[in-house]
């Protein structure tokens, strides 16, 4: 037994009798663990792991919001998806400080990300995914012909949890501090709510609320892609510009005011 062992490996060398019987143990443990090794190609799991690796760990907002960290393909290493009673759930890349996707129906299953040793990117269990444009949503432009930027500098500073479970993030661009809360809307809408703030207007920034093939105006502050996806914009004075970028993509840019506080809402319907 494991407690004989140890109490022999407490005897001196020159006792030869016990150390004999030290030497068999050590032989019959090598043996047992090569037969259970070998006895099938898949050693059985402890009980408790088989147990929780059979339970069901689907997550489902009810009441609140649900806040999973963990890994997807969409949104890095560093995401934090969110799945809210509407319905309506989205995952954020903190990495990169974007909102990376947006889907409908069930939200996520947590098993990978709490038990399993090497994390498997965490896939959306519902449909009517929506996909954002890489980069950020907002950047500095000196001018409105410039191309959108690929690599600006941002400052992730975390979320905060507002009393119905909802998270605000935050970060900081350009001398900006963004805060930017995210939530369900009639006829299963995604509302981006947007707060800029800034001590100084030296850099004027933009916004890109649409990015894709064959954009169509719906209105002054409205567009849409040819797949269906509508953004409008609420807040802004301005209606912006849309932009070919390329024979097979455009996108929809508006300047920002430089006030000290903006207000900004995007309303996705798809």
């Amino acid at each position: 037994s494991t407690g004989s062992l140890l109490r022999l490996m407490h005897v001196h060398v020159s006792d030869h009798e016990q150390m004999g019987q030290l030497h068999q143990l050590l032989k019959y443990s090598r043996e047992a663990m090569w037969h259970y090794l070998n006895a099938a190609s898949s050693p059985p799991l402890p009980p408790k792991i088989e147990k929780a690796r059979s339970q069901n760990y689907e997550l489902v907002p009810e009441d609140r919001p649900l806040l999973l960290r963990t890994f997807m393909k969409e949104a890095g290493t560093h995401a934090i998806a969110v799945g809210l009673p509407e319905k309506i759930h989205f995952a954020f890349d903190a990495e990169r400080v974007r909102l990376s996707l947006a889907w409908r129906g069930r939200f996520l299953d947590a098993r990978g990300t709490w038990f399993e040793r090497f994390t498997p990117p965490a896939k959306p269990l519902g449909d009517g995914m929506l996909q954002f444009p890489p980069g950020l949503l907002i950047a500095p432009l000196k001018a409105a012909a410039d191309p959108w930027p690929t690599s600006v500098p941002v400052q992730f500073r975390g979320y905060r949890l507002d009393q119905r479970g909802i998270p605000t993030f935050l970060y900081r661009l350009a001398n900006h501090d963004i805060e930017e809360r995210i939530t369900a809307g009639d006829q299963s809408q995604l509302i981006r709510h947007l707060t800029l703030r800034h001590d100084t207007d030296d850099v004027r920034l933009w916004i890109r609320p649409l990015v894709g093939k064959s954009l169509s105006r719906k209105g002054p502050f409205q567009y849409a892609t040819a797949s269906g996806t509508t953004v409008s914009v609420h807040g802004l004075s301005e209606p912006g510009k849309l932009r070919q970028q390329s024979d097979t993509n455009s996108d929809w840019i508006m300047p920002l005011p430089t006030a000290a506080t903006t207000k900004i809402e995007l309303r996705y319907q798809w």
